[in-house]
């Protein structure tokens, strides 16, 4: 599969029949806010709290006067969002954005949470933990002397706790993303090092492995699955099975084509056109297989699932059928797991104006009956409307 994309692709683009059974004809989708002054504001995580009725969501790295960087995170009330009117639309399925006026009502009612709570100062990917908390992927920040650990954040007070900091006795460098394990309640994350070329992070300590990790909150015990095969782990989602035994695929991403030179600013980014873009997928035995609490994940089948072909695949999710959504360089891109731990490309959703996007997540009905997603391209927040529901 070629790693280069078409440049007039716009809006809604089907591949294949089955991707347009799933969307349904009613699917749409629009711009809801821009940051009028491009502050990356919509960058990651994304998790939906029905309980609460928002989607919660971190920024990318943002400059500060004090520490150097810092990010902040987002809550977005879902009843706020006014109705689209899937009717009004261009051929590629891209709908009216909302109105200056609405976006600034929108924009009012958003919960910005600049004075982030304990443990916090560099948030990036998450999972939910329970009905008031989520788990985020800390990445650290040298300055502030916050370490790069998984915590439990509840909203309720936006109170937090400390709930894993270390392998084997060594820091981890800069956490990057997280998902629960259906049955067992075990959480896969991955540790990249973005955080030492981003240079919020120091080159002098000695880290954990990059790599694919799973931790069991129930006994504490962390196994590193693979560090071998990655040079930027970075998202992860779980497949499961149609048995529900706790079989399926584990899901991830290596983004190691971008890179940091780091500096005494943010790191200088720059493409290694040598470097991986790719998603892999792993066999996951059912429960009744693991010998110690963890996933059985057969780390010998690793397969490549697919590489982009639009900058790197970052934030991945699942629908309720078992499709696998990948954020890319150009929006949202669809793949259909095939037999052998491969995916099929079926169709995408591609942002106007080359616009990428990190993460993004589902976010409940809609009041015409399609589910939501969230779109998280930077600067901008963009919704899709679509007939298949899906997950965290």
């Amino acid at each position: 599969m070629s790693a280069t994309q078409n440049k007039n692709e716009v809006g809604i683009v089907s591949l294949d029949a089955e991707f347009d059974r799933l969307i349904g004809s009613s699917a749409g989708m629009r711009k809801l806010l821009v940051d009028a002054s491009g502050q990356q504001t919509f960058h990651e995580a994304g998790i939906y709290l029905p309980k609460h009725d928002k989607v919660y969501l971190s920024s990318n790295r943002l400059t500060d006067s004090k520490h150097g960087q810092r990010a902040i995170i987002v809550g977005v009330p879902l009843s706020q969002i006014p109705p689209a009117n899937v009717d009004e639309k261009t051929q590629d399925g891209i709908l009216f954005e909302l109105p200056a006026v609405q976006q600034k009502k929108l924009w009012s009612e958003l919960e910005v949470v600049e004075d982030l709570p304990e443990h916090l100062a560099m948030p990036n990917g998450a999972t939910i933990w329970d009905d008031d908390s989520l788990l985020w992927c800390e990445q650290g920040l040298d300055s502030r002397k916050v370490a790069s650990t998984l915590i439990i954040h509840n909203v309720d007070g936006h109170k937090t706790k400390s709930a894993l900091t270390s392998f084997e006795g060594k820091p981890f460098s800069s956490l990057n993303d997280a998902v629960k394990h259906p049955t067992n309640g075990c959480v896969f994350f991955t540790d990249p090092d973005y955080g030492v070329e981003q240079s919020f992070k120091s080159d002098k300590t000695e880290y954990a492995p990059n790599g694919v990790y799973v931790w069991n909150p129930k006994n504490d015990e962390v196994k590193l699955l693979d560090a071998d095969n990655y040079v930027k782990p970075n998202g992860v989602t779980f497949v499961p099975s149609s048995e529900k035994d706790g079989s399926g695929l584990l899901i991830t991403t290596d983004t190691g084509r971008f890179r940091f030179h780091r500096n005494d600013d943010m790191g200088d980014f720059y493409v290694d056109d040598n470097g991986p873009s790719c998603i892999y997928s792993y066999k996951v035995l059912p429960d009744l297989e693991s010998k110690d609490g963890l996933p059985a994940v057969d780390v010998a089948s690793r397969k490549e699932f697919a590489q982009s072909t639009a900058g790197v695949p970052d934030g991945i999710h699942v629908d309720t059928e078992g499709n696998v959504w990948a954020g890319h360089g150009n929006g949202v891109h669809v793949y259909k797991p095939q037999s052998d731990g491969s995916g099929k490309l079926i169709g995408k959703f591609v942002l106007p104006d080359g616009k990428g996007v990190a993460n993004f997540c589902w976010a409940g009905k809609t009041s015409t009956g399609q589910y939501r997603q969230l779109l998280f391209a930077e600067d901008e927040l963009w919704e899709v409307l679509i007939g298949v529901n899906g997950q965290d």
